[in-house]
């Protein structure tokens, strides 16, 4: 692939990633100066005690209950992890909190508790995309199991249409893990495409996979709808004119 463009693509997952770990943080940052993130709310006084958390709530998903997961089967600890756990305890539906669990759980390995906090996370918030990105990525990287990695991904698209990385995580998963359905990966960026129209991001994302399988005929479509968008736009024409040799 052109230096330049290998670069720029580069740049861009670069930047995009920032944005999606902001994203990431920005929704499991936990403001311990709050007493409440119920306003209406008093949180008892005093050290709370670890124990089960049973609060019920209805798994969109299946429209059935579903119990909080049981804090006392997290046998790994921490500073970090026991303050979480005391918040889950004084609130048991504290959306960031299951969130942060979450992050702590898979940072420390496990992946088995880190999953059941972020289930937990988008039961309690059904449209937010946040939880099934992150269980996405777990399932891809880390549990290596790519139809939940898919399943996640596709209701994180689903519930925040313009999340565009969700569209490249999902065609990179086809592409070079799930490739019993690597026919898939230009698809789900079309699809991305159909829901954010004219983005340039994944008309490059599009073109360059098409580039890259040598499809030189999709490639320069691709490329040349970048043009008709941006006609100055240099990574595109660097790459026609590549494509035309």
């Amino acid at each position: 692939m052109n230096t330049k463009l290998t670069f720029i693509i580069i740049l861009i997952l670069v930047v995009l990633a920032g944005a999606g770990f902001y994203i990431y943080k920005d929704f499991t940052s936990i403001d311990r100066s709050s007493t409440s993130i119920n306003n209406n709310e008093e949180r008892p006084e005093g050290t709370a005690s670890i124990s089960p958390v049973t609060e019920v709530k209805e798994d969109p998903a299946n429209g059935k209950s579903a119990a909080a997961p049981d804090l006392s089967k997290i046998t790994i600890t921490s500073a970090e992890i026991e303050k979480i756990k005391k918040l889950i305890v004084i609130n048991p539906i504290y959306y960031e909190a299951w969130l942060e669990l979450g992050i702590l759980l898979k940072n420390a390995g496990d992946y088995a508790n880190a999953a059941e906090a972020w289930k937990y996370a988008a039961i309690l918030r059904p449209t937010e995309y946040v939880p099934h990105h992150n269980l996405g990525d777990l399932y891809r990287f880390y549990v290596k199991n790519y139809p939940e990695a898919e399943s996640h991904w596709l209701r994180s698209v689903s519930i925040q249409p313009d999340f565009l990385q969700g569209y490249t995580n999902l065609s990179d998963l086809y592409r070079y893990s799930y490739k019993e359905k690597s026919s898939e990966a230009p698809k789900i960026l079309l699809d991305g495409l159909a829901k954010n129209p004219n983005n340039l991001f994944l008309f490059g994302y599009l073109a360059n996979y098409y580039e890259e399988m040598g499809d030189k005929d999709n490639a320069r479509k691709y490329y040349g709808d970048i043009l008709k968008i941006d006609p100055k736009n240099s990574t595109a024409l660097d790459a026609l004119a590549r494509l035309s040799n």
